[in-house]
């Protein structure tokens, strides 16, 4: 296919100029196609393409030349630190019950909170640490949030907080000492490396899904002394509760735009471009004048994908399609899912007895006390509704979802969350009722999910919003 002049004019800036640079490209608007035009181009020099994630890394590297390295972010920094090679590897296979966590890190050992309730806060202040620039910690990581919510006295507040403080200090410190038996994630060798002076040795970084980028992993490409080509759309950043800080809009360095999608046709790209300008978007995003798109009503004699904005209704669309006697295909992690479902009952069922030891539910004193807290909670609100609609149907209506699911060859409907459906694309798509268009986060959400159609998109079940942007 011929570049577009946009793309010509990513080629002259990069042949013109030494600077950094970004290139603010629309959903489907050819981003990769680019890159590896440059990669063609500058075939003398080094490239590391940094992805998203495990399958948009897989498909890079099938795309693109040999003087581009693709890898993940946490791939790059677990050679470097040599995990596999160390004790490290055993530590992020070892598993822990949250009691032996807390008996270890002497969390009990003092009486003016549950140990219990505590934990998840020291594990949040420390994530807080390991997604940022910091290099040591500090007061503005503590998880004040969820303190309060914890407790409404300010004197209990504040000891709670110096408490969390010391404590997340210290699961570092064991997280961190290769000999302990006592495990660690992903994102601690991410911050080991970020403290150890990181070095790529490489003529020139292509940052993928910049918007996304948590500033950790920002920082480490900054102490880079190579050239770094940020990619991304500041208009679909949807994890900022990962920690991420959007580099598109963050970064102070010139700027050059792909507005020409080839993922669809006049018709979708029509209704993207209402959701643009209810942002605050100037530029519009050209449809493909190849591809016949529509808004309208899918044919389900066709395989077609339902997007859905939380886990809990994509259990709810699951056991729709089961009893309309469709295979279906899952897209992430099921199990989790559906554990989580029969959980949630056992605690609506008041059989706490029966739940794991260290499992979310068996920390709250009733159904009643989840029901309260989940109001706050868009995901577990739906939970709320998916427990009180199936009631002691629940476990019996998951183990029927369970003999209708398939591969994503052969199932009739692929059901997947809007946050799994970024970078992927279908022929046919509906997009669920739980969308909502409240604050930016959830209008990113919602044009994610909006440009993922090719042929046909369903908006049919979105009156609510449509509402508030037409």
């Amino acid at each position: 296919m011929q570049a577009t002049l946009e793309q010509v004019k990513v080629l002259e800036f990069t042949k013109n100029s030494q600077d950094d640079f970004k290139i603010s490209a629309f959903a489907g608007a050819g981003k990769t196609s680019t890159l590896r035009m440059l990669a063609k181009e500058f075939n003398k020099l080094s490239f590391l393409y940094l992805a998203f994630n495990k399958d948009i890394k897989k498909e890079a590297e099938e795309s693109f030349t040999r003087n581009v390295y693709c890898t993940t972010y946490h791939a790059l920094a677990r050679r470097a630190m040599q995990i596999d090679n160390s004790n490290y590897k055993n530590k992020l296979n070892l598993k822990l019950k949250t009691s032996e966590i807390v008996k270890i890190l002497k969390v009990d050992q003092q009486d003016f909170c549950n140990p219990y309730s505590v934990l998840p806060i020291i594990k949040k202040t420390l994530a807080n640490f390991k997604i940022s620039s910091s290099f040591d910690f500090h007061e503005s990581h503590i998880d004040l949030e969820s303190i309060i919510e914890l407790t409404g006295v300010p004197t209990e507040q504040s000891r709670i907080a110096t408490f969390v403080y010391k404590m997340a200090k210290k699961y570092w410190q064991y997280e961190t000492d290769c000999e302990k038996e006592f495990p660690m994630d992903h994102d601690t060798y991410l911050k080991m490396w970020h403290l150890a002076d990181p070095k790529i040795d490489v003529d020139a970084i292509f940052f993928d899904e910049a918007q996304d980028a948590n500033a950790v992993i920002l920082d480490i490409v900054r102490m880079q002394n190579c050239r770094k080509i940020f990619v991304g759309d500041t208009h679909q950043k949807i994890y900022s509760w990962r920690g991420a800080v959007n580099a598109m809009e963050s970064l102070k360095i010139p700027e050059l735009s792909l507005t020409q999608s080839f993922r669809f046709g006049v018709n979708i790209a029509k209704f993207a471009n209402i959701i643009l300008k209810k942002k605050g978007e100037k530029r519009e995003l050209l449809g493909f004048d190849k591809i016949q798109s529509k808004l309208g009503s899918i044919d389900e004699t066709k395989k077609f994908t339902h997007l859905c904005r939380t886990n809990a209704e994509l259990v709810m669309q699951a056991i729709f399609y089961a009893s309309q006697n469709k295979k279906i295909y899952l897209m992430g992690t099921e199990a989790e899912l559906f554990n989580r479902c029969k959980q949630a009952y056992l605690l609506f069922a008041n059989k706490k007895d029966l739940l794991p030891i260290n499992c979310e539910f068996k920390t709250y004193k009733s159904w009643n006390d989840f029901v309260a807290i989940a109001k706050g909670n868009r995901e577990n609100n739906i939970l709320v509704k998916v427990v009180l609609k199936f009631q002691e149907q629940l476990p019996q209506r998951i183990d029927e979802i369970k003999k209708y699911l398939a591969n994503e060859k052969d199932a009739n409907v692929i059901l997947c969350s809007a946050h799994k459906s970024k970078g992927l694309q279908w022929e046919q798509v509906r997009i669920g009722s739980d969308f909502s268009f409240k604050i930016e986060e959830e209008q990113n959400l919602f044009y994610v999910a909006s440009t993922r159609a090719i042929e046909v998109l369903d908006i049919s079940n979105c009156e609510n919003i449509l509402k508030e942007i037409i």
